[in-house]
């Protein structure tokens, strides 16, 4: 591999635009193609391909996936043959035998390779995760992701549409889930309960009918309740003591969740530094979760 990483975007969609964006200003980095087969799709500046065959053919080290995930696996067996590392947006697959499949593709050719489980990098998310010590014992978490329906030519369940982005900041607050209750299920809302590994209560809440988009994460502690605005990027803490709560927290407007994700990629592939890559395991893990509240 050269010193610089020469890297593609597979899929030039809403999220396949960002990345490739995004990935035309990150250092180290020659964004070389991107594949997609509808002439349509474009990003200024950037050579458009109309395959996966044809960007590998252009000599890649590494890609990020963002296409529709019933196409992953056939996508992650092309790039791990030709010994490209990738980043594959969230969910991994459709199916946890499809996610299994992907992680133990990647797993055998010994390639880095990991999720886009972007919200891992939202900084009231991480603040939140460093300021559990001052509310600790742990009671509860409480997940709450509710908006409009998404604009897309495909579909998929609310638990991997929406929910998935909780379980999997869930599983990494703790130790992982333990347990997943649904207690309603229907096309577009989901309600759960369950627990961590370490005894945590959890709930969640995904709606995509709700008018209003909010995205809302809560921890309950013998000292404290602390509550994550994750689209105000702010956290606040309500004392056991003091009724009233104070934000402790506010991200800088200038702050991109999806540039550190990316750049925590680039770093696993360039460095082996994988401090900020969400592994393939865990979004196996999260898509195994997100089956479990698919309604009935």
């Amino acid at each position: 591999m050269s010193a610089r990483l020469r890297l593609g975007v597979i899929g030039l969609g809403h999220f396949g635009r960002r990345h490739a964006r995004l990935c035309m200003g990150l250092a180290g980095v020659e964004l070389v193609a991107a594949a997609d087969p509808d002439p349509r799709a474009t990003v200024s500046g950037l050579r458009r391909v109309a395959s996966c065959d044809e960007l590998l053919g252009l000599g890649i080290d590494a890609a990020i996936v963002a296409t529709p995930p019933s196409q992953n696996v056939a996508i992650a067996t092309a790039l791990a043959s030709a010994g490209v590392h990738a980043l594959f947006e969230k969910p991994l697959a459709t199916s946890v035998g499809a996610a299994r499949q992907i992680e133990a593709t990647f797993r055998t050719a010994g390639l880095v390779a990991g999720v886009g489980h972007v919200e891992r990098f939202n900084p009231a998310a991480r603040a939140l995760a460093a300021s559990l010590p001052q509310i600790a014992p742990l009671h509860e978490f409480i997940a709450l992701r509710r908006g409009p329906p998404p604009a897309r030519s495909w579909e998929l369940s609310v638990g991997l549409d929406l929910a998935l982005h909780d379980l999997d900041l869930l599983a990494w607050m703790g130790s992982g889930i333990a347990q997943l209750r649904p207690t309603h299920t229907s096309r577009d809302k989901v309600h759960a309960e369950g627990a961590l590994r370490e005894g945590t209560r959890l709930s969640l809440v995904a709606d995509r009918s709700a008018a209003k988009r909010e995205r809302r994460l809560e921890a309950i502690g013998a000292r404290g309740h602390l509550i994550a605005d994750l689209v105000a990027r702010e956290l606040s803490l309500t004392p056991a003591h003091d009724p009233v709560p104070r934000v402790i927290y506010r991200a800088e407007p200038e702050f991109d969740a999806l540039r550190c994700e990316l750049e925590g990629f680039c770093a696993a592939v360039l460095d082996q530094d994988r401090a900020e890559l969400v592994t393939l395991e865990a979004g196996v893990e999260a898509v195994r979760f997100a089956a479990q509240l698919s309604a009935q």
